[in-house]
């Protein structure tokens, strides 16, 4: 099942951070595991991401398997949030 999750990649302008955020498709049965990102949390916190993103957020490091290695990506939510979205499955009914 695909998810989708807000994927956050960051770059440096005049010396400040600047947010980036986009949507990626991640297949849940390649979530190796999820794990806060403290470093993000504390840069927004702190106000020194430029961002429309309030300060409340939380981020998150995804672990997807990828084959013969493991590719980490930034995304927006607590790790118990992504977890939620991961294994909120739909049904299809017939009727």
């Amino acid at each position: 099942m695909l998810v989708e999750l807000v994927q956050v990649t960051w770059y440096k302008e005049r010396g400040k951070p600047h947010l980036q955020l986009g949507k990626v498709y991640v297949n849940t049965k390649h979530i190796v595991s999820v794990r806060p990102d403290k470093e993000m949390d504390t840069l927004l916190r702190e106000g020194r991401l430029i961002t429309e993103l309030d300060p409340s957020h939380n981020f998150s490091v995804v672990a997807i398997n990828s084959g013969d290695h493991t590719q980490d990506i930034r995304v927006v939510g607590s790790p118990a949030l992504i977890a939620e979205k991961c294994s909120k499955e739909k049904i299809l009914l017939k009727g």
